[in-house]
């Protein structure tokens, strides 16, 4: 049986600082929709992986998602909630 290796992960961890604490979770009533909570030192990390989500997203051609934040919470790191949807059967192709 053959290893699968999710490219996007792997893309994230090399180009997006490792200090992003990451909580992803699939949406019960639509599985095409991800819900994201990301938390990290600085705004900066956690805007760049908000980035990286949006590029993988919308290189599906028919995706999207919204995040509020990165805001500062209790404790002094830096908070962001948002979701993202990709939608099937319109992604390059018929």
């Amino acid at each position: 049986m053959s290893t699968i290796i999710d490219l996007s992960a792997a893309r994230r961890k090399r180009l997006v600082p490792q200090d992003v604490s990451v909580e992803s979770e699939i949406d019960k009533n639509n599985p095409n929709v991800r819900w994201w909570y990301l938390s990290a030192t600085s705004s900066h990390a956690v805007q760049e992986y908000i980035d990286s989500l949006f590029a993988e997203v919308e290189s599906f051609g028919n995706g999207y998602g919204r995040f509020i934040g990165p805001k500062r919470a209790f404790g002094g790191d830096y908070q962001a909630m948002g979701w993202t949807i990709v939608f099937p059967g319109t992604c390059g192709g018929n």
